[in-house]
């Protein structure tokens, strides 16, 4: 019976996968590799692998930061276009 169920879920439902996001910045830009490869030639206990060590890591930041906002401005403009397509679907607004 439950060999049923799976089979009639499996014919009903499709399977839907999930979009990964790959979270690996460093491959694209240049500037995080070339902080890389100088913070390479540093003692890691010295002061310039420190201010280095946060170069780096406020480029990551501020490379999320950009990701994110970029997917929110997307999913505003999609909401905004699906509001107009409402408007003019129910005649209320012209143009």
């Amino acid at each position: 019976m439950i060999e049923n169920f799976k089979k009639a879920e499996d014919l009903t439902v499709p399977r839907i996968k999930k979009n990964r996001t790959s979270n690996e910045i460093w491959r694209e830009d240049k500037e995080i590799n070339e902080i890389l490869e100088s913070r390479k030639e540093v003692q890691v206990k010295s002061d310039d692998y420190k201010s280095l060590t946060k170069k780096l890591k406020k480029r990551v930041n501020l490379q999320k930061l950009a990701t994110e906002a970029e997917e929110i401005d997307n999913y505003a403009s999609k909401r905004d276009i699906i509001n107009l397509f409402k408007s003019m679907k129910s005649g209320i607004d012209t143009f």
